[in-house]
């Protein structure tokens, strides 16, 4: 049983939209703004509620613990979706959010309708990887080369203490296996030009699904809300309208 609380309901910073109407759920890359997903929200069918989700020590929201492992960020996303009163959502998760996205799927399938994957993958980058961002999480130039990764849409409100955390969970984390074995509509969008998470990452995931689609945006970085938005809507809206995620609203 899910039970909602504070640091759960921390997570929510964007609900727009009629509350009865089918949900869309934005998570979004780790130091993205969640607000850029409100662009987007506005470019996508707007009789939809849109729900945009912070990652755990962003903003306002309570960071995850000394030692607590990705799990619990799945778990307190669960519990903020389902005391926000949402179910059979279509969740759209980008790099850390797609992580995200995959796990709540796996584990809540309750909640979670259909599913959109942008530049992410089931494992993101070697554990070490993610070990050397947490160690170097608060040096003097730790933010700066942040910055540099993820140009204006970066949100910069994660503490150190926080992103370390995060980052040592997420460096912990495959979900190659239980995303395997997902059976519902998922779409895997690719950006030809994501270094981060380059497209065969996520088509290699995405080949794993039985009937899932994905398709390469041309010109695209890591972050196609930024230099595709255009065509990220339009790929985005096809999908909800060919899930009939929206037929409740005709």
């Amino acid at each position: 049983m899910l039970i909602p609380n504070d640091a759960a309901a921390s997570l929510i910073c964007l609900d727009e939209g009629p509350r009865d109407a089918p949900a869309v759920v934005y998570l979004p890359e780790i130091l993205e703004s969640p607000k850029r997903f409100a662009t987007l929200a506005l470019a996508s069918r707007s009789p939809l509620r849109h729900v945009a989700l912070t990652l755990p020590g962003a903003g306002d929201s309570e960071p995850l613990g000394a030692g607590e492992h990705f799990g619990h960020a799945v778990t307190r996303a669960a519990q903020a979706l389902s005391g926000a009163g949402l179910r059979d959502t279509l969740l759209v998760g980008c790099g850390v959010g797609g992580l995200l996205a995959q796990g709540l799927a796996a584990e809540h399938p309750a909640l979670v309708r259909a599913l959109a994957l942008t530049n992410t993958g089931g494992k993101l980058d070697a554990p070490d990887t993610w070990q050397q961002r947490a160690l170097a999480a608060g040096s003097p130039s730790w933010l700066d080369t942040e910055r540099r990764r993820l140009g204006e849409v970066c949100d910069n409100a994660f503490s150190p203490i926080a992103y370390q955390r995060l980052a040592l969970a997420i460096a912990e984390t495959d979900l190659r296996a239980s995303t395997a074995r997902l059976r519902l509509p998922v779409l895997g969008l690719a950006g030809a030009r994501d270094r981060v998470t380059p497209p065969d990452l996520l088509r290699e995931l995405i080949d794993t699904i039985p009937g899932a689609q994905f398709q390469v945006l041309r010109g695209a970085g890591h972050l196609p809300l930024l230099d595709a938005q255009d065509r990220f809507s339009h790929a985005l809206n096809t999908f909800i309208a060919d899930t009939g995620h929206d037929l409740e609203l005709e």
